[in-house]
């Protein structure tokens, strides 16, 4: 009977630290660099957002974050296309010899100028969201749907003490 209690708190023991080894969410590594932020997971790193988004599919609020962040993607590649038209025109222009130097033509220039100012803008914030989002998701793994975490203590059972598993 001794033997079969052992094996059986065995087998408990064991069988939980298998459930705890289930758990393949690893964090996401968020460094900062020159310009903006770098993302890591598993050792490996994220280079776009939908890389992002496939990682943090499973939790709401972070993937809200990236989906803003991929409107300020969007945003980012209009204005960077206007900002590289509006200045490649011009200076396509100058460089033929079709039209001199003169004021009015430096204007599509400085509102090119304008519009790289705008896109780095929503690239910042879209970093920004990004950041956040992998900070959202890092702070919830380990936590159940009702947002609290899983826990394995020695507390009181209708028996004595024992082994309790909150979540």
């Amino acid at each position: 009977m001794k033997r079969l209690l052992i094996l059986l708190s065995f087998m408990f023991v064991v069988g939980l630290s298998m459930v705890c080894a289930q758990n393949t969410k690893q964090p996401i590594a968020i460094y900062t660099v020159l310009g903006g932020h770098e993302y890591y997971y598993y050792d490996l790193k994220i280079n776009s957002l939908s890389q992002m988004k496939q990682i943090v599919r499973d939790d709401s609020e972070a993937l809200a974050q990236m989906r803003w962040a991929s409107v300020d993607n969007g945003f980012r590649y209009a204005f960077d296309f206007i900002g590289g038209f509006a200045i490649g025109y011009e200076l396509a222009m100058l460089i033929t010899g079709n039209n001199a130097l003169k004021l009015h033509y430096a204007v599509p220039i400085v509102v090119g100028a304008g519009s790289f100012a705008i896109a780095y803008l929503f690239s910042r914030l879209a970093d920004n969201r990004m950041a956040k989002g992998a900070r959202i998701y890092n702070g919830n793994l380990g936590k159940t749907s009702y947002g609290e975490p899983v826990q394995l203590d020695f507390g009181l059972v209708p028996g004595g003490i024992g082994l309790t598993l909150s979540f």
